[in-house]
């Protein structure tokens, strides 16, 4: 009922099981150099093995202005020209 298959088919199979083996190798390799660029766009690769807080989520320490009362960065000049 059930013969052995041609030489033909099973050449085919192979050849099927190998694109998909191969693609999927691809596409791993694909997302772990994304996931690197990202990495390295965000800088995380910057040296340091303990990263501080501010080098890790990306926010700043801001300080209220005297005059005006709008947030700035420290050691920077406000829009209304006094220091912050």
């Amino acid at each position: 009922m059930f013969g052995l298959p041609s030489i033909g088919k099973l050449l085919v199979l192979a050849a099927i099981l190998g694109a998909v083996w191969y693609g999927f190798k691809m596409i791993g390799r694909m997302q772990q150099s994304r996931d690197a660029q990202n990495r390295q766009n965000a800088g995380g690769s910057n040296g340091s093995s303990t990263p501080s807080k501010k080098e890790t989520d990306g926010a700043l320490d801001m300080v209220q202005c005297p005059a005006c009362k709008s947030y700035i960065p420290p050691d920077s000049k406000c829009h209304c020209g006094a220091q912050g």
